[in-house]
């Protein structure tokens, strides 16, 4: 199953701030879930928002 973060990067990009207060996670495990699904190619961070990467 894709991860939840995934879903609300495929609707807008947010920073990482935004990230957690939609998810309700803290900032700490949104930074480091972001950095895993960045080494899988599946966002990337452009202009201090994250987006998701199709494909």
């Amino acid at each position: 199953l894709p991860h939840p973060m995934l879903a609300l990067l495929r609707a807008a990009p947010y920073t990482s701030e935004g990230l957690a207060a939609a998810s309700g996670m803290t900032l700490p495990d949104v930074l480091e879930t972001l950095s895993e699904l960045e080494l899988d190619g599946r966002v990337a961070c452009e202009a201090g928002t994250w987006v998701h990467r199709s494909g």
